[in-house]
C-alpha cells in the first residue's frame, strides 16, 4: 500500500495578504453583505473599486498613453 502525503492545512491567501486591521475589516463586509466564499466578496470589491460609476482608472490611463 502506497503511504499518502498529508496535506497542508488549508492556509486562507486572503488572510496572509491582508493585515489584520484590513482582514477585520473583510470579514465584516463579508458578514454585512451575505457572502459565504471570500472569493465571492473579494471579486464584488474588486469590480467596485476598479469598474466603479465614472470608471476613473480607464479615463487616468487614457490620459496617460495619450501623452507624446
Amino acid at each position: 500500500m502506497i503511504a499518502m502525503k498529508s496535506r497542508a492545512p488549508y492556509r486562507s491567501e486572503v488572510k496572509t495578504r491582508l493585515t489584520d486591521e484590513a482582514y477585520a475589516e473583510f470579514q465584516l463586509y463579508k458578514e454585512a453583505n451575505g457572502y459565504h466564499s471570500e472569493a465571492a466578496a473579494l471579486s464584488t470589491i474588486v469590480e467596485k473599486f476598479l469598474l466603479g460609476a465614472n470608471h476613473p482608472l480607464r479615463s487616468i490611463v487614457r490620459r496617460e498613453s495619450d501623452k507624446p
